[in-house]
Parts: C-alpha cells; sequence; structure tokens
C-alpha cells in the first residue's frame, strides 16, 4: 500500500537547503485545522502570496515544522501524483519574540498545536502522534510537546477537564434514557469470566467523538488503554493510536489514523491489503466510502472475530476494528456490527 509521508532524509535534505534552520531539529509534519492560504499570504507577505498561487497545487497538504534557533520554521506540501514533495523555497518563519502563546495539546490520535503571535496572527494545525514508518515523527513530536509543556499547561487541563465534563454528562444522559423500570431482572452476565457483558441495546452504545474528525459508538464500560500498554501489546509499526476494550483486553476496538496519498476511490483495494482473503463491502455514507471487512483472522495461537471499516479523511486514512476471539463472536456480533456501521462525520441526533 502507498504511504504518504516525508522520509527522514528527505526532511534533512530540505531544511539544509534554508538558511537559519536546524537539519538536526525538531522537525515533524502538519495540517492546518483552521488557517487558509490567503490568511498564510496575508500574514506572510510575498512569501504567503507564493504559498497561495502555487503552480503545483491549489494549496499545501499540510505543513513542515522545524523548531530551530532562530524560530519555528514552515515549510509547505504539496500533493504530486502518488507522492508528497517539500517547498522548501517557499518556506516562512515565525520567530521565537514573536510568539505571544503556543500550546500543545495532546488528545487520543492526535496532537493540537495553536500559536497566537505578538502581532495578533493565530494559527492552528493539527497532527497525528504517531506515523506508521515515520519513527522521526514520533520522536520529534514529543520533543516539542516537552518543549512547550509549561505554556501547554492550562489549555491541556482545560483539555481533559471537558473530555471528562462531557463523559460524565453523556453517562449520566444514556443511564438516564436505558434504566430498566424493573432494576431487579438478572442482567446478562457476559460470555466470558473478566469481559463485560455482550451488548446488544443502541442505548448501552454511546457516541464518542474522536479528536474532533469522526464519531462512533462504542461500549460505555470500555476503558481506554495507556500509551505503554499499547507499546506492549503491538509492535511499533502496528501499533494503533487508541484502544479501548473490556477488563481483560480479548474484546477490544482499535482507531488507528495515517497520512496517505490514497483517494476515496482506492479504500477497497487498501482494506484488501490488510485483510487478504476476507470479504470486503463499500458502503457510501456523507459521501464518503467506508470499506467494511468482517470475517475471522488467525492471531498468534488464537484465531480472532474481526469486523472493521476504513475510510479516507482529511488525507489520512482511518481504520476502526473491533477484535473478539472466536468463541466469543455469537456474543458480539450484532455489537460488532452496530460499533463499526456507526462511523459518521455530523454530530449524532440524541
Amino acid at each position: 500500500m502507498a504511504q504518504n509521508g516525508i522520509g527522514e532524509m528527505e526532511l534533512r535534505n530540505c531544511l539544509a537547503t534554508i538558511a537559519g534552520a536546524d537539519p538536526n531539529g525538531c522537525a515533524f509534519t502538519v495540517t492546518e485545522v483552521r488557517n487558509s492560504d490567503a490568511a498564510v499570504a496575508a500574514a506572510f507577505g510575498a512569501v504567503g502570496a507564493a504559498i497561495n498561487a502555487a503552480a503545483n497545487s491549489d494549496k499545501p497538504c499540510g505543513y513542515l515544522v522545524n523548531y530551530a534557533p532562530a524560530g519555528i520554521y514552515f515549510v509547505p506540501m504539496y500533493r504530486q501524483s502518488k507522492s508528497i514533495v517539500l517547498a522548501p523555497d517557499q518556506n516562512f518563519l515565525i520567530p521565537h519574540s514573536d510568539i505571544k502563546l503556543l500550546t500543545v495539546v495532546r488528545g487520543g490520535l492526535m496532537v493540537q498545536i495553536s500559536i497566537k503571535t505578538v502581532s495578533g496572527r493565530n494559527f492552528k494545525f493539527q497532527t497525528n502522534r504517531k506515523l506508521r514508518g515515520e519513527e522521526y515523527h514520533a520522536r520529534n513530536v514529543e520533543q516539542f510537546c516537552s518543549i512547550y509543556a509549561e505554556m501547554s499547561k492550562k489549555a491541556q487541563r482545560k483539555h481533559t477537564a471537558l473530555l471528562v465534563l462531557l463523559a460524565v454528562l453523556l453517562v449520566a444522559l444514556i443511564a438516564f434514557i436505558v434504566w430498566p423500570a424493573d432494576s431487579s431482572s438478572p442482567s446478562d452476565s457476559g460470555s466470558a469470566a473478566g469481559n463485560v457483558k455482550a451488548v446488544d441495546e443502541i442505548g448501552a452504545l454511546p457516541y464518542y467523538h474522536i479528536d474532533g474528525m469522526f464519531y462512533v459508538r462504542l461500549p460505555e464500560s470500555f476503558t481506554d488503554w495507556t500509551a505503554d500498554a499499547i507499546a506492549e501489546a503491538y509492535a511499533e509499526d502496528d501499533a494503533p493510536g487508541l484502544v479501548t476494550s473490556g477488563a481483560s483486553g480479548d474484546v477490544r476496538v482499535e482507531i488507528t489514523a495515517a497520512q496517505t496519498n490514497l483517494t476515496d476511490a482506492d479504500i477497497a483495494a487498501a482494506s484488501e491489503d490488510f485483510f487478504p482473503g476476507m470479504h470486503t463491502a463499500v458502503t457510501e455514507r456523507e459521501g464518503v466510502h467506508f470499506a467494511e471487512t468482517s470475517g475471522t483472522t488467525a492471531s498468534g495461537d488464537t484465531d480472532v472475530y474481526v469486523y472493521s471499516t476504513m475510510f479516507v479523511l482529511n488525507g489520512q486514512m482511518i481504520q476502526v476494528t473491533f477484535r473478539c476471539p472466536t468463541e466469543q463472536r455469537s456474543a458480539w456480533e450484532t455489537a460488532a456490527e452496530t460499533i463499526i456501521g456507526s462511523v459518521c462525520f455530523a454530530e449524532p441526533q440524541a
């Protein structure tokens, strides 16, 4: 499967051509959240205008960020055919002296970077915490986070508090809606000790907003894995950005996002690369194609039931996968279909 990234050697060579940039500095790629090429043009004059009018693309698909002694350099990235190219001659610089506030907020798969300048310009970018096959990216993102950790404390606390508040309100709302009339009635104890009960009621699968990108239903009793737990359970190149599961960890949902040059039309073939031999069906919702794959596959010494959906959004290939041991398939199959089929972009109506 084609990858849509910038290799470390290409990155260093690009920075080496820019006077003042540090080829050995803290460099990684980002995409814009609220900025526009017109805003960049207005902020950076002739250089910005060159970015806005670049002949090889209508607009950059992202930027290479480089933390250097002089400030933070931004190098536009453009899509050309099936690859990503850098435009070092179109770089622009925000000097450290012009940075009034820079916050880096971690959340699930993503990191959001907000910059407020002394001259009154505001910018917002986002990036994946990890990119498959590009080890330098995760290392440099963490380095950048540590540089601005103190400045970001308030924003990070606010972000975390908001997520906790939303989760509490959501759980309270779901509990109010689905609370059984007769609480003495027996409950489904589940298919195996240590796992939460199989979920058959839609009300027990509330929607969660994943990094401001999409919504998906997940069992409310599932808990998210820590970064250390993910690193221990998965090879580095295959590690999801988010894993949530029942108590035993055998029944889980994995969410992965990676930059890609694939288009919406390529999604079926991409899915077959991940799950060869399994049945794949392509559906369309909200103008986006989803490649949904289901079946049984080997995992180590055991067989697991897999139900997965894959789609392309904002230059990223996103994969949401449900897994459970095959002996628990009958208990979880309905819930798995609901989870995978629930992915959407517009805020769900209660």
